[in-house]
């Protein structure tokens, strides 16, 4: 995403097993562009996010992933839970 500068991800878990592999990553990211309708911030941004590959013969053929947008939101202002 492009509105999202300076994106860096770690590593907090990894899963295989059969023709399945399950990351759950950190992401962090300066909000340098427009998100959701939300104008930049300039502020640095961390959310969770977990993606499962099926791989099949060497190659991925198929991609799931589930990002914390909720918590995205909260930090850009644009959502409390209050």
């Amino acid at each position: 995403m492009a509105s999202l500068s300076g994106f860096k991800s770690s590593i907090d878990d990894i899963v295989a097993e059969g023709d399945r592999v399950a990351v759950r990553l950190t992401n962090s990211c300066v909000h340098s562009g427009t998100v959701f309708g939300v104008p930049p911030t300039n502020k640095r941004v961390t959310y969770t996010e977990t993606t499962i590959w099926r791989v099949v013969d060497g190659r991925v053929t198929d991609r799931w992933c589930n990002s914390d947008t909720l918590s995205l939101l909260q930090q850009l202002g644009a959502v409390s839970l209050k």
